[in-house]
C-alpha cells in the first residue's frame, strides 16, 4: 500500500481544520513585519538544514558541507545583532538572560531532537523491519503520542515556576483587557526572574496607568538598567517621569531614547507631550513636526500637534492638522471637535456647531464635545440649547469644563447661586483648575456675599495657586532712562478694556514710559492694531503658562507690571505670584486679587465700593 497517500489525506484533513477552526492572532503594537530579520533567519537556518543534509553524501569537512554551514551559521549570527538593535525584535533576545528561561529552550530543543529523531527511527523500523504497513505503524506508535498528551497539562504546572511563563501570560492578559490579571502575572514574573528586563518594562507602564506613578519609575528605571540599549524602556521610563510631573527627568530619558533611536517616533510626541504640559507650545509643535517626519501615519501626534498650534494661535494650521487626523481616521470625535473648537477662536460659531454636532454624531457619549457644543452654542446666544448640552456633557461623565461653562451661563437666568456651586464642583473635581476659581471670583460679585466673605474667597485664591518663593526685585535706579511699564490682558482687542486702555497708552509721556504689551489674543482686530501703533512692544503671550510670561517679563526688565481685569476672561493675574516686576499693579479688577505680591489696586468707589 503506498501510505503516502494516508499522510498527504492526513496533512490536508489537518489543514482544513486549522483554517476553519483555528483564529489568526497577531500583535496589535507591532507595525509592521520585520523583513530583514525574518530574511536573516530564514536563509540562516536553509544553510545550516542544507549543509547537515549534505553529510549524508559528503565528509563534514568537504566544502559541500562546511560552505552552507558555515553561512548559515553567520547568517544566525547577524540575525541575533540585528534583533538586539530593534525596538520590537521577533526575538526577545532579553528573556535568555534569565536563567531559567534558558536552560528551559536548551531543554526543550534537546527533548525536541530526541522524541521526533526517536519517531523517524521507529516508524522505519516497524515499516521496513517489522513490515507494518502506515496505518499499523501509526497504531503501535500511539502510546508515544498519548504520553505526551498526559504529560503536557502536568509540564505546564511546573513552567509556572518560570518568570518567562509569567511575562508571556501577562501579555496575553494585557492583550484580551485582563490589566489586574496581567498586573498579578508580570509581578509573580519579576519575583522569578529578576533579570527579565521585559517583565519590568510592562509593569511599569501598567502601574502608571493605574495612577502608580512612583512604583512605575521604579520598574522602568528597573528595565532600562537591565537593558540600557533598550530605546523603549528609556521612553516608557520617560512617560511614567512625566505622568508624575517630574517634567527634567522626563525629557532627560526621552532625549535617552532618541540617542538610542533617532527614528523613534514615539518618543518625539512623548517630548511633545511634556512640552505641552509645561507650556511650551512652540516646543512641542518642534516635537510634533519630527515625530511626523518619521512616521506621518499617527494620528494622535497630528491631534496633538493641532492641539499646540492653537494654543499658540496658529488657528489655520491648525484645522490642517485637524483634517490630516481624518483623513487618517475619517471617525475621529476627537479631531471633529477640535475643528470645532478652532473654527470657534476664528468667530465662524455656525461651522463649530457643525462640527461639535458631527463629533457627537460619532461617539454619542462623548462627553468633551458635548461641553463644546455648549460654548459653541452659548457664542452664537442660543443659551437654552447650550444649557441642555453642558448638563448632558456632565450626566455623561463628571466634568470639570461643564460645571465650569454651566457656572459662567447660569446667571444668564438670575441663578447666581446655582452658578457658584458649579463653580465649586468643578475645582472639587480638578483642585488645579484655577480659571474656574476667577470665574467664581467674578460671578460672587453679583451674589449675597457680603464684603467679608468675598475677601476670604480672594485670601483662598492666593493659598490655592499663588507661586511660592518668588524673588524680590527692585526698581531700576537709574533716573536717565525710561521706567519700563507692561501690560498683560487677553482683552487687547475690540472690547471694554482694550477700549479704556488706548487713551491710557495715547496720552502718556513717551519721552518717560515705555509701553509693552503682554497679549493673550488669539484673534486680533482694528483695535489690537491701534493699540499696538500705541505701544513699543507687543509681545503674543497665547499659549504661555503664568510662570513662562513672569520669566519673559523679568528677562525684558519690566519695572511695572499691570494686570488687567484679573478675573475676567483668559487674565492672568497669577502672574504677579512670580513677582515678575518690582512693582505689580491690578487695574480694572472691581476688588482684590488676594495675591500678596500684588502691590495695588486701580479703582475708584464706583468701580469697588
Amino acid at each position: 500500500r503506498d501510505w503516502s497517500s494516508d499522510v498527504c489525506s492526513s496533512d490536508l484533513i489537518a489543514l482544513v481544520v486549522v483554517l476553519l477552526a483555528v483564529r489568526e492572532s497577531s500583535d496589535p503594537t507591532v507595525k509592521s513585519l520585520d523583513v530583514v530579520g525574518t530574511v536573516l533567519v530564514t536563509l540562516g537556518l536553509f544553510g545550516v538544514t542544507y549543509g547537515l543534509i549534505g553529510t549524508n553524501d559528503h565528509p563534514w569537512l568537504s566544502p559541500h558541507t562546511l560552505v552552507p554551514l558555515l553561512i548559515g551559521i553567520a547568517l544566525i549570527a547577524v540575525f541575533v545583532a540585528w534583533e538586539a538593535r530593534q525596538d520590537q525584535p521577533m526575538v526577545p533576545l532579553g528573556f535568555f538572560r534569565s536563567r531559567g528561561f534558558s536552560t528551559s529552550i536548551i531543554v526543550a530543543t534537546l527533548v525536541g531532537f530526541g522524541m521526533f529523531g526517536s519517531l523517524f527511527v521507529v516508524t522505519l523500523y516497524m515499516q521496513n523491519i517489522r513490515g507494518y504497513d502506515a496505518i499499523g505503524a501509526g497504531v503501535r506508535t500511539l502510546p508515544l503520542t498519548m504520553a505526551v498528551m498526559v504529560m503536557a497539562p502536568i509540564a505546564g504546572k511546573l513552567n509556572p515556576k518560570v518568570g518567562a511563563y509569567h511575562y508571556n501570560l501577562g501579555v496575553a492578559q494585557q492583550r484580551r483587557g485582563d490589566g489586574v490579571g496581567a498586573l498579578a502575572s508580570y509581578r509573580r514574573a519579576v519575583g522569578l526572574s529578576p533579570d527579565l528586563a521585559e517583565a519590568h518594562n510592562n509593569l511599569g507602564n501598567l502601574l502608571r496607568e493605574s495612577g502608580a506613578f512612583e512604583a512605575a519609575i521604579e520598574s522602568c528605571r528597573r528595565a532600562v538598567a537591565l537593558r540600557g540599549s533598550w530605546a523603549e524602556a528609556h521612553l516608557n521610563l520617560g512617560t511614567a517621569l512625566q505622568a508624575a510631573g517630574r517634567f527634567d527627568e522626563a525629557l532627560t530619558s526621552l532625549h535617552r531614547a532618541i540617542g538610542i533611536a533617532p527614528s523613534l517616533a514615539l518618543a518625539h510626541q512623548a517630548i511633545g507631550n511634556v512640552q505641552q504640559q509645561r507650556g511650551r507650545f512652540g516646543d512641542a509643535v518642534a516635537a510634533y513636526r519630527r515625530s511626523l517626519q518619521y512616521d506621518p501615519a499617527v494620528p494622535q501626534t497630528h491631534l496633538n500637534l493641532g492641539n499646540a498650534l492653537q494654543a499658540l494661535g496658529q488657528v489655520d494650521d491648525a484645522i490642517a492638522a485637524f483634517n490630516a487626523v481624518l483623513k487618517l481616521n475619517p471617525q475621529s470625535a476627537e479631531a471633529c471637535t477640535n475643528l470645532g473648537n478652532a473654527y470657534l477662536a476664528l468667530n465662524d460659531r455656525a461651522a463649530a456647531v457643525t462640527w461639535h454636532r458631527r463629533a457627537i454624531e460619532h461617539d454619542p457619549s462623548f462627553a468633551l464635545a458635548w461641553n463644546n457644543l455648549g460654548v459653541a452654542l452659548q457664542m452664537e446666544g442660543r443659551h437654552d440649547e447650550a444649557r441642555a448640552a453642558y448638563e448632558r456633557a456632565a450626566s455623561l461623565q463628571p466634568n470639570a469644563d461643564a460645571y465650569n461653562n454651566l457656572g459662567l451661563l447660569l446667571p444668564f437666568y438670575g441663578e447666581v447661586d446655582q452658578a457658584l456651586q458649579r463653580f465649586r464642583q468643578a475645582i472639587e473635581l480638578r483642585p488645579d483648575f484655577s480659571t474656574a476659581y476667577r470665574n467664581f471670583l467674578g460671578v460672587m460679585l453679583y451674589s449675597g456675599l457680603g464684603a467679608g466673605e468675598r475677601y476670604g474667597v480672594a485670601l483662598e485664591f492666593e493659598e490655592r495657586y499663588a507661586a511660592r518663593g518668588s524673588p524680590a526685585l527692585a526698581v531700576r535706579g537709574d533716573g536717565g532712562k525710561r521706567l519700563k511699564i507692561g501690560y498683560v490682558s487677553s482683552d487687547l482687542y475690540e472690547h471694554p478694556v482694550g477700549r479704556n486702555l488706548e487713551p491710557v497708552l495715547a496720552h502718556r509721556e513717551r519721552e518717560r514710559f515705555e509701553v509693552v504689551l503682554y497679549a493673550d489674543v488669539l484673534r486680533e482686530d482694528a483695535t489690537s492694531a491701534r493699540l499696538k501703533g500705541l505701544a513699543d512692544r507687543w509681545e503674543s503671550v497665547a499659549g504661555l503658562s503664568d510662570a513662562a510670561v513672569a520669566e519673559r517679563v523679568r528677562a525684558e526688565g519690566i519695572d511695572v507690571l499691570v494686570l488687567l481685569a484679573g478675573r475676567f476672561d483668559r487674565n492672568r493675574p497669577l502672574v504677579a505670584s512670580y513677582r515678575a516686576a518690582p512693582v505689580q499693579v491690578s487695574f480694572h479688577d472691581p476688588g482684590t486679587s488676594g495675591l500678596k505680591e500684588m502691590d495695588y489696586l486701580i479703582a475708584d468707589r464706583v468701580l469697588v465700593p
